[in-house]
Formats: structure tokens, sequence, C-alpha cells
């Protein structure tokens, strides 16, 4: 996931003198995702008082914290296929028929914005 994010601020920097361009401001808002979901997810880790696995150190984790995490992914999973989805509608291609992009372009999750502003 870092490398991810690391590989999307290049191409910002690539970007930055179209900085009011469309693919600048999904480019930027699909790093704001990845880089909300570490985030979170180092909160995660700070928090977990679980035994760890003698093998894989932190890979237990309570239902709860688990649970938590794997809400995180879906909200992640869908703020960038939404962004997929634009890049695409800006570039004037046909959205995929199938797969994780199509699954997602219902109307975005402003509820899951809207927590994150709280």
């Amino acid at each position: 996931m870092r490398e991810i994010r690391a590989t999307l601020v290049e191409k910002q920097v690539e970007l930055s003198d179209l900085q009011d361009g469309s693919l600048f401001l999904l480019v930027d808002a699909v790093t704001l995702g990845i880089r909300q979901f570490l985030t979170y997810q180092e909160l995660l880790n700070r928090s977990d008082d679980a035994p760890r696995h003698p093998r894989f150190g932190g890979f237990y984790r309570p239902e709860d914290v688990r649970q938590s995490h794997f809400d995180a992914l879906e909200v992640l999973r869908g703020h960038l296929s939404r962004c997929l989805g634009q890049v695409a509608a800006n570039g004037g291609m046909d959205l995929p028929q199938e797969g994780l992009v199509k699954s997602y372009q219902d109307g975005w999750q402003l509820e899951a914005y809207e927590s994150a502003l709280i």
C-alpha cells in the first residue's frame, strides 16, 4: 500500500503544473484515501493489546479490531474504485462491465467522508 501511495505521489509531482486539472485532483483524492487508511491502520496497531502470534507478530487481532480493519478496507476499496471510474469518465473511456470498478459505481459513500471530517 505504501508503494502504491509513493507511485501516486510521484505522479502528482509530474502533474504539478496541472494542479487545477481533474486528473491531478483525482490522483490527490486517491492518495488522500490511502493515507487516511494507513493512518487508521497505524491507530489500530497501537491499540492492539492482543497477544502476538509467534510467527506473524500482530497477525492475530481481537474480532472487533479485525472487523474495523475490514470495514476500513471496504471504504477504501469503494473510494479507489469510484476515483478510477472518474478517471475513466474524464478520459472518455468506457467503464469495465464487471469487476471492482463496476461494483462501486453507485453514489459516493458520503457518510464515510463526513465522519472523517469530525
